[in-house]
């Protein structure tokens, strides 16, 4: 199992003292659940591996960050190799990669911490909005899609649950007030872009992987060009997600912001 989803308990925190408590049984029951099965089916080995794994990876052709060496492969094919590695994955290898992957290590990590910071800000701020909850998980996901240096098209369906969760909140929601509105439209565009970058990533996969991949025969060499430009296509929107929630995180999570939610507070709580 993943282990990302770990990230995703903080925005659970916010609200009366039950509703803390039951998030985090919920999360760390589970948590103890998946582990003790896991140690039981394969051992500390296997339960570990995931850890070590991630660092031993090489560049996956779908990330984000091979997009300029696969770019760089379709003019100049005989300066990069794609291979299959052991983790079952295709890797681009070539001028410039080890760079990109001690970038996208860099970045990574950064991404992680910025997340981190953004949960603590939003908790020590207090009185946050459930759909602030669903986009800083919104956040963290992309976060980890755009930074990492592997992306499989399932890292995609990540994203849908979290969409849907904000539809049902906003559905909850007075549309009497201007934030509906507001929230509404960020929601609408955010969702236009994660359709658009599904859509492209089932155009990647598995429609034309194969041109990616392989170097058996002209009619790949062919239309690998084209297939590299869906790809490209695809990364580029993801990037855009990523700005999208970044923008809508900052909304409520600047300086400004945070102020004005504090003053309330301590109106709210001053003896009267």
């Amino acid at each position: 199992m993943k282990l990302w989803p770990a990230l995703l308990w903080p925005a659970l925190l916010p609200g009366p003292a039950r509703q803390k408590f039951r998030a985090t049984a919920g999360f760390l029951l589970t948590g103890m659940a998946m582990v003790g099965l896991s140690l039981l089916y394969a051992g500390w080995d296997r339960l570990l591996s995931p850890l070590t794994w991630q660092q031993g990876r090489g560049l996956q052709i779908e990330s984000v960050w091979a997009t300029l060496p696969m770019l760089a492969r379709t003019v100049n094919s005989d300066n990069y190799a794609v291979t299959l590695s052991r983790y079952q994955a295709f890797e681009i290898w070539g001028p410039g990669v080890n760079t990109l992957l001690s970038a996208s290590d860099i970045f990574f990590a950064g991404g992680l911490a910025v997340a981190v910071l953004a949960y603590l800000v939003w908790l020590w701020r207090g009185h946050g909005r459930l759909i602030e909850a669903v986009v800083l998980v919104q956040f963290v996901i992309i976060v980890m899609i755009v930074t990492n240096k592997t992306f499989s098209p399932q890292y995609m369906m990540w994203l849908g649950g979290p969409q849907a969760a904000a539809f049902a909140v906003l559905g909850t929601r007075s549309h009497h007030v201007e934030e509906f509105y507001v929230d509404r439209s960020r929601l609408n565009t955010l969702s236009v872009w994660i359709l658009v970058a599904t859509f492209l990533t089932l155009l990647v996969y598995p429609i034309s992987y194969d041109f990616l991949v392989n170097d058996w025969n002209v009619r790949d060499s062919l239309l690998r060009f084209p297939a590299t430009l869906l790809l490209a296509a695809r990364n580029i929107v993801v990037v855009i997600v990523l700005i999208d929630v970044i923008r809508w995180v900052w909304s409520f999570l600047r300086p400004r912001a945070v102020k004005a939610v504090r003053q309330r507070r301590r109106g709210v709580e001053a003896p009267q």
